[in-house]
């Protein structure tokens, strides 16, 4: 939804949501059930094997977004945007205990017989975001209000200029770390 305010003012109001099914997920099919007796590695499908990989699609994902967005044009040089995102991703083909980057196809899981086990908040999603944007064009040039009859040649090199600057608040993880489980 958007709504013009007044004032060179604007709000939007954005949801994204969507449901996912069928995501690729490691899983050892050499596990056993659990069970309340002892552990007995002759219990296993293949006892001879520690972990047998297969890949199925099995697993689902949810994610939920809000955005909330207000922009503002102060006459004809500034412009400012200033935004708040709430994100929600959960999954289990890469839930709170996956066991992270095994490979393109997907994570492990904790164990095949109960994925609800898996659910949770996937790796790297920012949960709350704050972008601040703004651009202020420089009042040099033809047609500014400093040098409008400005030689042209001129105002090919001192006119047209811009200063940007941009504020990000996020919460989460940073993008260059990546946490592997054993």
């Amino acid at each position: 939804m958007e709504r013009d305010l007044g004032w060179e003012t604007g709000l939007r109001l954005s949801y994204i949501g969507t449901h996912t099914v069928k995501l690729p997920v490691y899983v050892d099919e050499n596990e056993i059930q659990p069970q309340s007796i002892a552990y007995n590695p002759a219990q296993k499908p293949y006892p001879n094997w520690s972990r047998m990989s297969d890949r199925l699609n099995i697993g689902s994902a949810s994610f939920h977004g809000l955005l909330v967005a207000v922009t503002h044009r102060y006459g004809n040089n500034l412009y400012l945007q200033s935004s708040w995102t709430w994100d929600k991703n959960l999954s289990n083909g890469q839930g709170d205990i996956s066991q992270s980057w095994r490979s393109e196809a997907g994570p492990g899981t904790i164990h095949r017989f109960d994925l609800a086990a898996d659910y949770g908040n996937v790796q790297n999603t920012r949960r709350y975001v704050w972008l601040t944007t703004s651009v202020w064009t420089l009042p040099f040039g033809r047609g500014q209000k400093f040098g409008a009859t400005m030689n042209p040649i001129l105002d090919r090199v001192l006119g047209g200029w811009n200063v940007s600057n941009i504020l990000l608040l996020q919460s989460g993880q940073f993008l260059t770390r990546i946490t592997l489980a054993a």
